[in-house]
């Protein structure tokens, strides 16, 4: 956040994205492979993270597995 302030940017927003699977990513051992799931578990996680970007339109999640920020730049 530093170097964006430094740059002369207005940080306008910081949250976390992807909410649904920091903890089992937290726990998993495997946290770098990808393999095919259950196609039931697959919609069901899919519906929870369109349910997560309409929550992002409101509040700001405290953890994720990705962290975005809204910043603009000041004009010099």
């Amino acid at each position: 956040m530093e170097q964006l302030r430094d740059s002369n940017f207005n940080i306008k927003r910081i949250s976390y994205w992807n909410c649904i699977s920091f903890i089992p990513r937290l726990i998993s051992k495997n946290k770098d492979q990808l393999y095919k799931i259950n196609e039931k578990i697959n919609k069901t996680l899919i519906f929870l993270l369109k349910f997560e970007n309409l929550l992002l339109k409101k509040i700001n999640l405290p953890i994720g597995t990705s962290l975005f920020i809204i910043a603009k730049k000041v004009k010099t």
